[in-house]
C-alpha cells in the first residue's frame, strides 16, 4: 500500500473521530519515517549495484587494454587478486563487523563478477581451451558456497541467474552436438526453463519462515515465477506453436499449430490466475501488479495481432479503447469482491 492510501485512511479514522488529532500526527510521522527510510534503502540499493557493476567492468577492461604489457607472473598475480581484495572486504564488513551498508555488500557483489574475469584471464595465460560451459559451470561452484557464508539476497540472485545462464549453454552445447532438430529443441529449453523456475520457487517456499533468509526467499520465489511468466509468454505467440508442431517458416498450409497455441495461451492466462491469487493471499502486491502488467501486455499484443488488419482503419482503436475501458470499469467496480476471493482462495 503507498503512503498516500495509508495516509487516506488515517485522515479517514480522524474524521469519524476513532483516533485522536494527536493519535493521527503520530501515525502520519511513524508512516513517512518508515517510507521515506525504505525508498532511501531501495535508491541506495540501486545505486550500489550499477556502482558495482561499472567497477567490475571498469577493472577488467584496465587490465585488458594493457594486458600485452604486462609480465606472465604480474597477470597471473592480477588475475587472483581481483576477486580475493573485495571479497576479504566484503567478508570483514559483512560478517566480522556485522554491518549490512553499501561498501560491504558492494565488494561481495564486485568479486562475484570478478571471480568470472579472473577465470577468463587464467585462461588466456595459459591459453587453456575450455569452453564457455567450463567457465560458467566454474564460475557457479566458486560462488555459490558465498550465498550459504552471506546469506544475502545478492548471491542468492547472482548465483540463481549464473546457473541459469550455464543450463542454458549447456543445452545449446547439447543440442549441436547431438543434431537435434529446432522443434525438440525449442520444447526442451521451455520445459528446462519452466522445472528450473518451479525448482527456484519451492526452495524459495521453504525458506518462507526461515528467520535468516526471508529475503532471500523471496527474492527466489519472485526470480521463479517471474522466469516461469516469461517462458509461458513466449510459448503463446504463433510462431512458437508452428515450430513446436514442425510447421514453422509458414510452409505448412494445415492448422496443425491451431490447438497447440490456443491449449498454449490458457495456460499462460491460467498461471497468471493463480500467480496473482498467491501474490494477493502472500501480500505481494508489486508482484501482483507486474502480473497484471504483463497480463495487460499480453491482451494488447494478442489484440494487435487478431486485428492489425484494421490498423489504417478507426475501428482498431475504437473497438480497442471500448474493450479496456469496460475491462477497467468492471476490475473497478469488482475490486473488494476480487481481492476477498483472491485471498480466501488458497487459504
Amino acid at each position: 500500500m503507498k503512503k498516500r492510501e495509508i495516509d487516506q485512511i488515517i485522515n479517514r479514522w480522524l474524521e469519524e473521530e476513532k483516533i485522536s488529532y494527536e493519535q493521527a500526527q503520530y501515525m502520519l510521522a511513524d508512516v513517512a519515517a518508515i517510507t521515506s527510510e525504505k525508498s532511501g534503502r531501495k535508491f541506495i540499493s540501486t545505486i550500489m549495484y550499477i556502482g558495482a557493476t561499472a567497477l567490475s567492468l571498469g577493472a577488467l577492461l584496465l587490465i585488458a587494454s594493457n594486458w600485452s604489457e604486462l609480465a606472465k607472473g604480474v597477470k597471473l598475480i592480477l588475475a587472483l587478486l581481483l576477486p580475493i581484495l573485495p571479497l576479504c572486504f566484503a567478508y570483514w564488513q559483512l560478517i566480522v563487523r556485522g554491518e549490512n551498508k553499501v561498501l560491504g555488500r558492494a565488494a561481495n557483489i564486485l568479486s562475484l563478477a570478478l571471480v568470472g574475469g579472473s577465470l577468463s584471464l587464467i585462461g588466456q595465460i595459459y591459453h587453456l581451451e575450455a569452453g564457455s560451459n567450463s567457465l560458467l559451470w566454474t564460475w557457479v561452484l566458486l560462488t555459490t558456497p558465498f550465498v550459504f557464508i552471506f546469506q544475502k539476497k545478492e548471491n542468492v540472485l547472482f548465483s540463481a541467474v549464473l546457473i541459469g545462464f550455464s543450463i542454458l549453454f549447456s543445452l545449446f552445447d547439447f543440442f549441436d552436438k547431438a543434431n537435434i532438430d529446432e522443434s525438440t529443441s525449442v520444447l526442451l529449453l521451455t520445459i528446462t526453463s519452466l522445472f528450473y523456475a518451479f525448482l527456484l520457487y519451492s526452495i524459495g517456499g521453504a525458506l518462507r519462515y526461515a528467520s535468516s533468509w526471508l529475503s532471500s526467499g523471496r527474492v527466489m520465489r519472485i526470480f521463479g515465477a517471474g522466469l516461469a511468466a516469461t517462458t509461458l509468454f513466449f510459448t503463446t505467440f504463433e510462431f512458437y506453436a508452428r515450430i513446436i508442431t514442425d510447421s514453422s517458416g509458414y510452409r505448412s498450409s494445415g492448422g496443425e499449430w491451431m490447438p497447440v497455441s490456443i491449449v498454449l495461451n490458457l495456460v499462460f492466462i491460467g498461471f497468471l490466475v493463480f500467480s496473482l491469487v498467491r501474490a494477493t493471499k502472500y501480500e505481494e502486491y508489486s508482484f501482483a501488479f507486474s502480473i497484471l502488467r504483463l497480463f495487460g501486455l499480453y491482451l494488447l499484443v494478442k489484440y494487435c495481432t487478431l486485428f492489425y488488419s484494421m490498423f489504417d482503419t478507426g475501428l482498431f482503436f475504437m473497438v480497442g479503447g471500448i474493450l479496456f475501458i469496460v475491462g477497467g470499469w468492471l476490475l473497478e467496480k469488482n475490486k473488494n469482491t476480487l481481492l476477498l476471493y483472491m485471498k480466501d482462495t488458497l487459504r
